[in-house]
C-alpha cells in the first residue's frame, strides 16, 4: 500500500519549529537549481554543509522533517537512517545545522536531502486533475500502476507533482519511531484540495 507523504505543518499546528527556514550558505546557492529541477548535484561540486537559520520561540521542539523551503527539506538523523536502511535510490544527502537566532542553539546532525528523479506512475485513466494545468498535476483522485512500481522504490517523487509517494514499509517504521513532522495519507484518499487537511 501507498500512501501521500506531506509536511504536518500543513495542517495548522502553530507549536512547531515552522517551515520558515532561512539558508545561511553561498554552496546552497549555487545548486539549488539542482534541487529544484530534481537533478543529482555534479560529483565535481564538493559538499558542504548547508546551514538553516530560524527565528521562532528556541523553545519549539525540532521536528524530523521540515520543509525549508520548495527546494530543500530538512530531516533528523533518525529519519535519515531510515531512508539509509531501505537504500532509497536517487536521493541524495547533505550535512546539515539549524541555528535557533534567538537562542543562539545549533543543532547539528541534521540532513537535506534532494530527490533527482522523478517517476510517473499515476495512472492517468483513473486519476483526476484539472485538464487546464499543464505541468503540476493537482490529483483530486490519485490511482497508481502499483504494478509498475519496483519493489525497491518505496519512496519516490511523483511525476508532474510535488508531492513524495511512500511505501506502507517505510511508513510503519516511521510510525514505530515516532518520526514528527510528516503525516500520511492514503492514495486512496488523497485529494489535493483537501491538502491542508
Amino acid at each position: 500500500m501507498y500512501y501521500v507523504w506531506r509536511n504536518s505543518i500543513m495542517n495548522g499546528t502553530k507549536d512547531i519549529i515552522t517551515a520558515g527556514l532561512t539558508v545561511d550558505n553561498p554552496w546552497f546557492d549555487f545548486v539549488s537549481d539542482y534541487f529544484l529541477y530534481n537533478e543529482p548535484v555534479p560529483k565535481e561540486i564538493p559538499p558542504l554543509p548547508i546551514d538553516y537559520v530560524t527565528d521562532d520561540n528556541p523553545k519549539l521542539p525540532v521536528l524530523d522533517y521540515i520543509v525549508a523551503m520548495s527546494k530543500s527539506k530538512l530531516i533528523s538523523e533518525k529519519l535519515y537512517n531510515i531512508f539509509k536502511s531501505y537504500a532509497v535510490p536517487y536521493m541524495e544527502f547533505f550535512s546539515s545545522t539549524l541555528l535557533i537566532e534567538k537562542s543562539g542553539k545549533v543543532h547539528t546532525n541534521l540532513y537535506s536531502f534532494n530527490i533527482y528523479r522523478e517517476f510517473d506512475f499515476a495512472n492517468l485513466e483513473k486519476s483526476e486533475h484539472p485538464a487546464d494545468d499543464r505541468y503540476v498535476h493537482h490529483y483530486t483522485k490519485l490511482v497508481l500502476n502499483e504494478t509498475n512500481i519496483p519493489s525497491n522504490l518505496k519512496f519516490f517523487r511523483l511525476a508532474h507533482t510535488l508531492d513524495f509517494i511512500v511505501h506502507e514499509d517505510i511508513r510503519n517504521e516511521c510510525i514505530d519511531q515516532g518520526i514528527t513532522g510528516v503525516r500520511f495519507i492514503s492514495v486512496e484518499e488523497w485529494n489535493y484540495r483537501n491538502r491542508y487537511k
